[in-house]
């Protein structure tokens, strides 16, 4: 799980059945599958984001590219972060 440590903004507006969702302004709800808000008392607000598969182009030999994406900045850095953490700093 990508867990983001700066704050973004995050709206969603629902008409019950579809929901349009925005991070730091930028409509996201054509990448987004699910939105999960939690708020446990004495603790900060908690968005999760579930996000649809990205085309993505993949090369042999052991090499994965990612070929270009139209992601928020905020969630590119918090997925940097998370990629770092996870791989000792490779990426």
């Amino acid at each position: 799980m990508i867990k983001q440590k700066t704050p973004a903004q995050i709206v969603v507006i629902s008409d019950g059945a579809r929901a349009r969702v925005e991070l730091d302004g930028l409509d996201i709800s054509r990448m987004c599958s699910a939105v999960t808000v939690t708020h446990n008392a004495g603790k900060m607000p908690a968005a999760s984001l579930t996000l649809h598969a990205m085309a993505v182009r993949i090369e042999s030999r052991g090499v994965v590219c990612v070929d270009g994406s139209d992601l928020p900045e905020s969630l590119e850095l918090a997925l940097l972060e998370h990629l770092q953490s996870k791989h000792g700093g490779r990426c």
